[in-house]
């Protein structure tokens, strides 16, 4: 018994299975049911990611409003939890937009 690789989700399956155990693709389908669901798996993906780059710009805002809230000379605890919300959602955005766009490209 080998193990292969699903087309769709590319985990490891055994050669004897006819189905992924799991994503439930066929393996013994046709092609063109076989190219619609590659398709559909990578809308899904790219979706996810837009998804992600959307959430951490949220984050780089709620660090700006609350380093800013009250416009007065925050706390050092408000100012460091403004800095790491910031760092955090600036480092989670440009991983994702990076992921975002090798997925387009079709490297990852």
């Amino acid at each position: 018994m080998a193990l292969i690789h699903c087309p769709i989700c590319d985990k490891r399956n055994s050669d004897k299975a006819k189905a992924c155990q799991h994503c439930n693709t066929p393996f013994d389908g046709d092609q063109e049911a076989l190219a619609r669901q590659k398709r559909i798996a990578k809308i899904k993906k790219q979706a996810s990611l837009t998804t992600h780059s959307f959430a951490s710009l949220t984050m780089v805002v709620a660090a700006i409003t609350v380093y800013f809230w009250g416009l007065e000379t925050p706390s050092p605890e408000r100012q460091m939890t403004a800095y790491s919300l910031g760092f955090v959602g600036s480092v989670w955005y440009v991983v994702s937009r990076v992921r975002l766009f090798l997925s387009k490209r079709g490297g990852a």
